[in-house]
Parts: C-alpha cells; sequence; structure tokens
C-alpha cells in the first residue's frame, strides 16, 4: 500500500509540475488544466532555437545591434535575452516582454513560433540604437593630443614623486645615523 501510495504522490506532482493554474481562475485543487503560458522547456530543443534566431533577427531590425539595449527596452535582463536566443529554456514573462518591445509581435507570437508557425516579418531597417557616429579625423587629432598631454603630465608627476622618494630616503639616512640603527627603519621602494 505505502509503495502505491508514493507512486501516486510522485505521479500526481509530476502532473502539477507540467500545468500551469492562472492566477485568477478558481479551480478544483487537482483539476487539470492547460497551461496558458508555457515555458519553453517544454517545447524541443529545434523549437526554443527557432525562436531563438527569430527574436534575433527581429531585434537586429528593429535597430538593436547589441543585446543591452533590447534587454533595457524590453524591461529583461541581458542573460535572459542571451538564453532566448541561444534557445535555452525561459519563462514566459521572458518571451512575453520579448514580444511585446518587437514590432510586428504580439504576446502570441513566441507560442506560434515554438509551434512550427509563421515567422512575422521583421520591421524596415531603423537606425541602430545606441550607435555612435564615426570619429572624424580633427576628432581622433584631438584624442590624440589629450592623451599626450595627459601622459605629459603623469611623466612629470612621477619624476616629482621619485624626488620626494629620494629626500624622504635621505632624510632616514640621516636620523639612522643620529638616532642610531634600532630607533629608525628607513624602507625604500624599487624602482
Amino acid at each position: 500500500m505505502r509503495r502505491n501510495y508514493s507512486a501516486h504522490l510522485r505521479q500526481q506532482r509530476l502532473k502539477r509540475r507540467h500545468l500551469q493554474v492562472a492566477s485568477s481562475a478558481m479551480v478544483r485543487h487537482d483539476a487539470p488544466m492547460a497551461a496558458l503560458r508555457p515555458h519553453t522547456k517544454t517545447y524541443d530543443p529545434d523549437s526554443r532555437a527557432r525562436l531563438g534566431i527569430a527574436v534575433a533577427r527581429a531585434r537586429e531590425a528593429a535597430g538593436h545591434l547589441y543585446r543591452p539595449s533590447f534587454a533595457k527596452a524590453a524591461g529583461i535582463s541581458v542573460a535572459s535575452l542571451l538564453k532566448l536566443e541561444t534557445g535555452k529554456p525561459v519563462g514566459p514573462s521572458v518571451y512575453e516582454a520579448v514580444s511585446r518591445a518587437l514590432p510586428n509581435w504580439t504576446e502570441d507570437t513566441p507560442r506560434v513560433i515554438l509551434e512550427h508557425g509563421q515567422i512575422p516579418q521583421p520591421a524596415t531597417e531603423t537606425e541602430p540604437h545606441e550607435a555612435e557616429p564615426a570619429p572624424t579625423s580633427e576628432d581622433l587629432t584631438e584624442r590624440i593630443d589629450r592623451f599626450v598631454e595627459a601622459t605629459q603630465r603623469l611623466v612629470m608627476e612621477e619624476k616629482r614623486l621619485a624626488k620626494m622618494r629620494e629626500e624622504v630616503y635621505r632624510e632616514g639616512e640621516e636620523l639612522r645615523a643620529i638616532f642610531g640603527e634600532t630607533s629608525i627603519t628607513v624602507h625604500r621602494e624599487a624602482g
């Protein structure tokens, strides 16, 4: 009896794991209910990879060439977006947020793609988000000049510090000569 009961409990846990209950629905405790928002792990790896490729292409077509800008726009983490685009399992909140952020996508689009449905055509190419304009030769010359000036200031500062270190070392030598070896120890840094 005990063995059958534990097998029964294990089977019930497995059933519950694969079914999701909507938070606002009133249902009996063990009533089976179809998953309204399925996790992508319930689909095969090829379907997840297909969704990932579709998301990456749509993201790039929408002008988000880099994941961080799109993840911020979608309100998800870069890690979650990376998982989705590489075909790893993600929860419904991730693919729904992505679908809301992509043009020509609805919240059902990821599920349709996972079930081998049609992938929507990407929106026409737009200007990339957060793209920096190519620097001009004047900009590069100005950057180089600032770099040279900063390097010269650092060299001057290093010479000044080396001179101060030498003075402190000499003063330490003089004090050691006056007070003896045991009362003052001066450490000299290499370099």
